[in-house]
């Protein structure tokens, strides 16, 4: 009998936030989404933004504060989104296709 294998395990995820303005993005590998929704703490860094004419990485910590938890601030900017991947302000598709977590 072979392993069951996650879902998450092949492909592109990409998770959306809004943050009020805007709505900003980050791509991660179906691996690295599949870390996440088992509550591992993970930090990656994003495409960024302009900011005073120059690109200011983007940081997106998973799980740091507690489980679900995701915030989301750059050096220059500051803190762009702190709140829950089960939040309604929080967005997660695998492949381009939508995903809803328990609680949304």
């Amino acid at each position: 009998m072979s392993k069951r294998q996650s879902p998450y395990k092949t492909g592109t995820a990409r998770i959306t936030v809004n943050y009020g303005y805007d709505i900003h993005s980050i791509e991660l590998s179906g691996r690295s989404l599949s870390l996440v929704l088992k509550g591992r703490g993970l930090t990656l860094r994003g495409q960024g933004f302009p900011w005073e004419g120059r690109p200011d990485p983007d940081n997106w910590e998973f799980n740091e504060a507690e489980l679900g938890s995701l915030r989301v601030y750059t050096d220059g900017v500051g803190e762009i989104f702190n709140g829950n991947l089960a939040n309604g302000e929080v967005w997660i598709s695998l492949d381009g296709k939508d995903m809803v977590l328990n609680g949304q």
